[in-house]
């Protein structure tokens, strides 16, 4: 699932995550349909494979969704003057993002789920939203230093 990402206005995040859960609760109902037919035992196995495609599924539509989370971050508030109102939204969105992926970290992160990439890359755009984050709300990071940051990470 692609998230339209508005040009004045972060995406609502918790909305956003609601409706990716939508279409993963109706694969589990799916899941579950198949479960009630004949002979459980014979279609453990099966279920464990369909939970973790499942799983590895759900991470990578949160890959792309992070990926469109950060393109509004750098297209709105590295590149430009963010409002009050707006630098209020990213606080709240990418807050809530990096609270949203290391649950998910939680999940995959089991030996047994045994997905080390997709770990690694989840830490890798944690640290990618804690960084955004820590730009414009850390309050130990003051502004001269903020924009050093920009000014090494963004030379002109």
């Amino acid at each position: 699932m692609k998230a339209a990402i508005c040009e004045s206005k972060v995406p609502d995040i918790q909305a956003q995550a609601l409706a990716l859960c939508k279409g993963q609760l109706d694969q589990w109902f799916l899941l579950q349909k198949g479960i009630n037919g004949s002979n459980d035992q014979a279609r453990v196995p099966d279920i464990q494979c369909r939970i973790h495609e499942l799983t590895v599924r759900q991470a990578e539509q949160w890959f792309e969704w992070m990926d469109g989370m950060l393109q509004v971050h750098r297209s709105m508030f590295v590149f430009r003057e963010a409002s009050p109102g707006q630098l209020e939204e990213h606080n709240t969105g990418v807050k809530l993002a990096i609270e949203y992926s290391l649950f998910i970290k939680d999940l995959i992160a089991d030996p047994e789920f045994n997905e080390p990439d997709l770990v690694s890359r989840l830490q890798v755009r944690i640290q990618q939203l804690q960084d955004a984050y820590d730009t414009f709300h850390d309050p130990q990071f003051s502004d001269a230093e903020a924009e050093e940051l920009l000014k090494q990470v963004f030379p002109e």
